[in-house]
């Protein structure tokens, strides 16, 4: 606090002294915590003078907060006290330990899963011989395809002089006739050239299962098992995990004062079908960085969404089938861009649940950022990974905070 700055008289002297002394407190203890006289938090009390800031500073830290309700904001907060956290317990750390299996399998088998998925082989004991036998038919295939006649990108057969679909010289053609043919050509060799290329896509995928190794059938056997047990989407089975512990604790209303300085969303991609499958975003965890003027300090508020317990999604998705229907009965549907297994609202803060990690500075701030994005069990993403903290300062810095490590370039 400037020295300027802590001489400044505060205009609400009258009502923090009123919130004192309805918190509890007498006048002869603010007297002691303020170090002024009792005549002087007198004249407070009744309006007739003003406290400067550093007189009030003991009031300003217990109850600003409260004189600053425009800027401050209303969290369903996790109690840290109901009980121990998800990531403790038995089922979180077999659920993680899992994840962490499945994602090593991922990396060192995902080629393998992609080659089953392919062929449209299912796992089992003699994939190897269902894979050999595919490939011969595939290999036939192929040979019958390279056999079949050959079109030049105009349309024209060059496997052997054909006579002219239309007697007479070729000039006599309408010209709109031959455009037309040409572009019909186009199309059959376009579409012969994509049956090829996916018949040599099977065929490689064929020949991978055939010539995988003892231990990557058995590695391949597993990431099967992992997915399977997860429903091919182990984040999302933790996250609908981790909302039945947090709804078993209990959550509590809590506020954070001061304006906020930096908010930033995790996505996950979500597959959407329709008349063709694409991915959309789906907002799936929040970071809010509220700043508290008076004491200088950062509270980060770590926010996910909330997702709806089995009885009130499988009911949700009962009223959606009605007036759709469409029958839903998987996790994590978009219909029209909205998730049916996330808690919706109207007003954005009930639709997330949040932690509060405990009030700390700039310095403080800024490596609690940058640790996190190295830790697993944190929900950024590889973008995150490589933009979170540039985002973090770029908005510190924008807002006149005097953040390390940053060049001013040009005039003075």
């Amino acid at each position: 606090m400037s020295a300027g700055r802590d001489r400044e008289k505060v205009k609400q002297t009258k009502k923090l002294v009123k919130l004192a002394l309805d918190a509890g407190w007498t006048e002869a203890e603010i007297a002691r915590k303020c170090r002024v006289t009792a005549e002087k938090v007198s004249t407070w009390k009744n309006g007739k003078a003003r406290g400067r800031r550093h007189e009030l500073k003991p009031l300003l830290d217990a109850f600003g907060w409260r004189l600053r309700r425009g800027k401050m904001r209303v969290y369903l907060v996790v109690d840290p006290d109901a009980g121990p956290k998800w990531e403790e317990t038995e089922t979180g750390r077999r659920l993680l330990a899992c994840t962490e299996e499945l994602e090593i399998l991922e990396r060192q088998h995902g080629d393998l899963l992609e080659a089953l998925k392919s062929m449209s082989c299912s796992l089992s004991s003699d994939v190897r011989e269902r894979a050999a036998q595919a490939l011969e038919r595939l290999t036939a295939r192929l040979a019958s395809l390279n056999d079949s006649p050959r079109a030049d990108a105009a349309g024209n057969d060059t496997s052997a002089d054909r006579p002219l679909p239309i007697e007479g010289p070729v000039d006599a053609v309408p010209q709109a006739t031959r455009r037309r043919g040409t572009r019909r050509g186009r199309e059959r060799v376009g579409s012969v050239e994509s049956s090829r290329q996916a018949l040599e896509r099977q065929i490689a995928a064929g020949r991978r299962l055939v010539d995988m190794t003892p231990a990557e059938a058995s590695g391949l056997a597993r990431l099967h098992e992992l997915l399977e047990r997860f429903g091919g989407a182990p984040r999302r089975r933790i996250e609908l995990e981790r909302t039945k512990h947090t709804e078993a604790l209990g959550i509590r209303i809590g506020c954070v004062p001061g304006r906020v300085v930096f908010s930033h969303v995790f996505t996950r991609p979500l597959a959407r079908e329709g008349r063709t499958r694409h991915i959309v975003r789906h907002p799936a965890f929040r970071w809010v960085v509220h700043f508290h003027g008076d004491a200088g300090a950062f509270t980060v508020v770590r926010q996910r969404r909330r997702l709806l317990s089995a009885p009130r999604r499988q009911a949700w998705n009962g009223h959606l089938s009605t007036a759709l229907g469409t029958h839903f009965n998987r996790n994590a549907q978009v219909l029209g861009g909205i998730i049916v297994d996330c808690v919706d609202s109207s007003d954005d803060a009930a639709r997330w649940v949040s932690e509060i990690e405990p009030p700390m500075d700039l310095e403080a701030l800024l490596a609690y950022v940058d640790a996190s994005i190295h830790q697993p069990d944190r929900p950024h993403g590889p973008n995150d990974e490589v933009t979170l903290p540039f985002l973090l300062r770029k908005a510190l810095i924008e807002q006149g905070f005097d953040v390390p490590g940053v060049v001013f370039h040009g005039a003075d």
